[in-house]
């Protein structure tokens, strides 16, 4: 089994960049001025890091909305396992389509 590694890299104040290797993905996560959690976005592919996808997507942000929220089984996992399953359902319902 691969060892899961990710990379945290700062583009602007409010904008992270985690790339997930082990995933192959590159998540961007934007927070508003006072550190609350904005919106997030991603891409598959982690060669390159295309700035083209640092806009949230309002799908894969209220994904992930739902599975932090306060009656959600998965709300104490960590940030990065509640991302990951957000991308999952999200690739699965409008990418694959096998929701």
């Amino acid at each position: 089994m691969k060892k899961e590694t990710f990379r945290y890299y700062q583009i602007v104040a409010k904008n992270k960049v985690m790339v997930i290797d082990s995933h192959d993905v590159i998540v961007f996560i934007t927070y508003d001025k006072v550190g609350n959690f904005e919106g997030i976005n991603f891409h598959y592919g982690v060669e390159l890091i295309d700035e083209n996808f640092k806009t949230p997507c309002p799908h894969v942000t209220e994904l992930f909305k739902r599975v932090s929220g306060e009656h959600s089984p998965h709300k104490d996992k960590s940030e990065k396992k509640r991302i990951l399953l957000a991308i999952k359902l999200f690739t699965n319902a409008f990418i694959v389509g096998t929701l």
